[in-house]
């Protein structure tokens, strides 16, 4: 997996604006050893440490000149980063006085000061700062007040080209690429040494770099370019067709596949003399088509389901058929379901077979997850490996179903799926059970290559490699078969704009009847690190793998009625901690979520009405709705 950070960024300080939050009343109401701390490169809620406030003229530290009751704003820099002058005051609202001294810790003060932009100068000048926030604190009895620090501009230098590498794989090897030059195979656990010389030697467009690192997913190679310095250059792709375990990571790709619109045949076999049959699509049928209408008939009848609508589909073909139907916006680019048709009421001759639907073209495209142009290395994410989406717009809606329960023919080896699956021809999957055993022949905690898979018929067939035989399936087992994708880790940056799963309902008020949920396994969740606008409805279903979810920040709600992070999972051991943004836990009426813990120090957060908690819930800071959740925890609620 790569991510970088581009060369050649402008130079800017960084602006912070602070608004602690409280009125003239609010202060008349405080007392000399009242104040409002506000922590640098700390938690929210965190507050590190404050200096003695005195309330008579002889207090050296806030000067003379004022009597009485006094609010005083500490600005704190935990780590001791910030020295005198390198942090400004630019303009206060409230305040005769905003501060900086050379006292250690640095202390920016503030008399009477309720808000203030600032600007990090000096030796911190055109540098991306710890974040800021703002922390209530009293020791007598007045109200409490928290704000926040609101970054106005990012401060950076010009920079050099940055970019991170890594791979969750346990042995093989696998090549860089900046698009014209490639690297000779490096190995799955080079040192960093080893690294730099590959790609200093390889890509041509680079002659120096320095590489620090193990290339694991907790400690990557970090590649930064300093011949040539302060450019833009292509991203890394990684080749990771060698590796083995972890079966290499992946990145989405900004540039995503073309894609493909889906193309369906209608046939009526000649012996067919008389009579009439139906259409379906997504549920929705066809009043009576007749077994010698135009195509125009049939576009008309296929455009007047609601599961269709407008000009969504074209047809064409001569009376009677062979009739070829596409389709188009909105069903363009993206793989759809196949047309089926009831035959029953048709006269036919001799023969047996009256009416066929074939998919002629299999559809795809830019938003599809099981599309593989999308993913580096032209493969869609295998069990085991770690997915990163990172930055981009482009949405994820269809093909989202990596998990799906089956039956076997023992007979033929054929997998059929019972619920819908959107797997590839050469993908890992596992399987398990629910309530029996496994068919004879398959094994638990093994990775099986798909085989064959055939969309409209969701069947496959199963093997223990890539392209080899098919698994020999002696025996159907019991209970519910299951086959799944489950990633070791799933990284949606906040640098990520674009949209995972599906509204409940569409555009035009209808229930939807697609998959809304990205359904993936993934033992670890991570949502919302870094900078950037944020995914405004990103929808995940974990099923009953176990997951531990991280959610630092997310994009504003774009759905009504949803959340910007929305999930469930069904593990008993599943945990989520949140620090911003909006985030739902089963929140429609038939969803259910389970969770040994919850923790929650900012943002808002539903848990639903489906929600089962077994051991606590800590929740110290932004909103909380909980009120329908089932379970014996313990509840810590504070602010």
């Amino acid at each position: 997996m790569v991510t970088r950070v581009g060369g050649g960024q402008s130079t800017s300080d960084e602006f912070v604006f602070l608004d602690i939050g409280y009125s003239d009343a609010d202060v008349a109401a405080m007392t000399a050893d009242d104040f409002i701390g506000v922590t640098y490169g700390a938690a929210p809620g965190q507050f590190i440490s404050r200096h003695t406030v005195k309330r008579n003229a002889s207090d050296v530290i806030l000067g003379t000149g004022r009597t009485g009751n006094r609010i005083v704003a500490e600005i704190v820099d935990q780590n001791d980063n910030i020295d005198a002058g390198e942090f400004v005051c630019i303009a206060s609202a409230g305040g005769d006085r905003v501060r900086s001294n050379a006292l250690t810790p640095f202390v920016a003060e503030a008399e009477w000061f309720t808000s203030g932009l600032f600007r990090f100068t000096g030796a911190l000048a055109n540098t991306n700062v710890l974040p800021m926030f703002i922390t209530g604190w009293s020791r007598g009895t007045p109200p409490q007040f928290s704000g926040g620090g609101n970054t106005l501009v990012v401060g950076g230098s010009t920079s050099n080209e940055v970019q991170h590498v890594y791979t969750a794989a346990t042995g093989g090897t696998f090549t860089l690429t900046d698009g014209v030059s490639t690297t000779s195979s490096i190995a799955y656990n080079a040192a960093a040494s080893t690294m730099k010389t590959r790609i200093e030697a390889d890509i041509a467009a680079i002659t120096t770099v320095t590489v620090t690192g193990t290339g694991t997913p907790d400690d990557p190679w970090v590649v930064t370019v300093t011949n040539p310095a302060q450019t833009d250059l292509a991203e890394f792709v990684g080749a990771a067709g060698s590796l083995t375990g972890g079966a290499g990571s992946v990145v989405v790709i900004t540039d995503a596949a073309a894609g493909a619109t889906e193309v369906q045949t209608i046939t009526l076999e000649s012996s067919v003399t008389d009579g009439s049959y139906t259409l379906s699509f997504r549920g929705e049928t066809t009043s009576a088509v007749q077994f010698d209408d135009t195509a125009s008939t049939i576009q008309t009848l296929l455009r007047g389901l609601a599961t269709i609508g407008g000009t969504a589909v074209g047809v064409a073909g001569s009376a009677g058929g062979p009739y070829t139907v596409t389709f188009a916006s909105p069903l363009n680019l993206q793989d759809v379901p196949l047309i089926e048709a009831d035959a029953r009421l048709l006269t036919v001759g001799a023969g047996t077979e009256t009416l066929t639907s074939l998919l002629e073209t299999e559809g795809g495209g830019p938003n599809n997850w099981d599309t593989a142009l999308n993913w580096t290395g032209g493969r869609v994410p295998d069990y085991g490996d770690t997915v990163a989406i990172g930055p981009s717009d482009s949405d994820i809606l269809y093909g989202l179903n990596q998990k799906a329960d089956f039956t076997v023919n023992t007979s033929t080896n054929v997998v059929t799926f019972t619920t819908q699956a959107d797997f590839v021809t050469d993908q890992i999957v596992r399987v398990f059970n629910t309530g029996g055993g496994l068919p004879t022949g398959l094994a638990a905690a093994t990775n099986y290559y798909i085989l064959d898979f055939d969309r409209p018929t969701q069947t496959c067939r199963l093997s223990a490699s890539s392209g080899g035989s098919a698994i020999n399936i002696t025996g159907t087992g019991t209970g519910t078969q299951t086959a799944h994708v489950t990633l070791t880790e799933m990284r949606v940056f906040l640098s990520y704009g674009g949209q995972i799963g599906l509204p409940q309902v569409d555009e035009n008020d209808i229930w939807e009847s697609l998959q809304t949920y990205l359904t993936v396994g993934a033992t670890l969740v991570n949502v919302g690190k870094g900078r950037g606008p944020g995914s405004g409805l990103f929808k995940l279903d974990t099923f009953s793998e176990q997951t531990t979810i991280n959610v630092y920040d997310t994009g504003g709600v774009t759905t009504p009625g949803e959340h910007a992070f929305q999930w469930v999972g069904t593990h008993a051991s599943n945990t989520i901690t949140q620090l911003e943004g909006d985030v739902g836990v089963s929140v429609l009426p038939f969803e259910t979520a389970t969770l040994i813990a919850v923790v929650q120090r900012g943002g808002a957060l539903e848990l639903g009405k489906g929600t089962t908690v077994s051991l606590s819930i800590d929740s110290t800071g932004g909103t909380l709705d909980a009120n329908d959740v089932s379970g014996n925890f313990t509840y810590l609620r504070q602010g």
